[in-house]
């Protein structure tokens, strides 16, 4: 099979790019890669590429973005190589490693996570997701109960369940992070995990000792009171997806619902919070 690549630059890249994919998502793009600083790679089947339709996609209408973009064809003899020369592995230290099923496994990590993904973010590649698996690491959380808000790939519900939490719930609002979450588990874990394709409401009363939300902003500042509501006295909230600047946005709000933070990341100028809940 053939495909086409769309080379994309996005300004602002924040919250530009990881938009863009969203929408690109719901037209029939299947996997994407970040290049530099305002450059996102988009790909979908030669049979499924409407130039006409991409133009008149809505969000590239919206008045505050800047995009430009150029295409060409993959073909399909080379579509392989040039996925996998574009995934390679990441590792944090020897404590945990994300690959593709097409990478061989390697014994000296205590995690070894295989990650085929339908879109490349929630692979570790980026800086978002890295941070969230590394502070993944320092918590504690065998025998507790997870929920990877904004699941993605799953690997962070993935990570928690190799690590010995007792009860999962991965969920995400788009249906190709749904199936590629069902996919990813099944590669990894002897045991299900919850998947739910939806939002905060299907949670009903359920409560967790460690949330994890991997998502923009603007989708945090709208949801945090409920990440409140369902996390545990005592619990741990660890969140990214948005710059070190809007952190300050986040904590100001968190503090009313009795959220402190423990501990303030950054990596590429993207920022990491870790709260806790009173």
């Amino acid at each position: 099979m053939d495909y086409v690549e769309v080379a994309f630059r996005v300004h602002p890249a924040h919250p530009g790019r990881d938009l863009l994919a969203d929408a690109l998502g719901e037209i029939g793009f299947e996997s994407f890669v970040e290049e530099g600083e305002e450059h996102l790679l988009a790909y979908i089947l030669a049979s499924d590429f409407d130039e006409d339709r991409l133009n008149k996609l809505d969000f590239l209408q919206e008045a505050w973005l800047e995009t430009s973009w150029s295409h060409k064809i993959i073909a399909g003899q080379n579509w392989n190589a040039a996925w996998e020369s574009q995934f390679e592995p990441i590792a944090i230290d020897t404590r945990c490693r994300v690959r593709a099923s097409f990478h061989p496994n390697d014994g000296a990590f205590d995690h070894d996570l295989v990650v085929d993904p339908k879109m490349a973010f929630g692979t570790g590649h980026h800086a978002t997701t890295f941070q969230m698996l590394e502070q993944l690491l320092e918590l504690d959380v065998d025998g507790k109960t997870v929920l990877d808000m904004g699941c993605g790939t799953g690997v962070l519900a993935i990570l928690a369940a190799q690590r010995g939490a007792t009860e999962v719930v991965a969920i995400d609002i788009d249906a190709w992070a749904y199936e590629n979450t069902l996919e990813n588990v099944a590669r990894n874990l002897n045991r299900e995990l919850v998947v739910l394709q939806g939002d905060v409401g299907h949670l009903g009363k359920r409560s967790f000792n460690v949330i994890l939300a991997n998502i923009n902003k603007n989708v945090i500042l709208s949801d945090l009171s409920s990440y409140a509501q369902h996390l545990a006295p005592n619990g741990d909230l660890l969140m990214s997806g948005f710059y070190e600047e809007d952190a300050q946005d986040l904590i100001q709000l968190a503090g009313p619902l009795g959220l402190q933070v423990v501990r303030q990341g950054v990596r590429n100028r993207w920022a990491l919070l870790h709260l806790k809940k009173n």
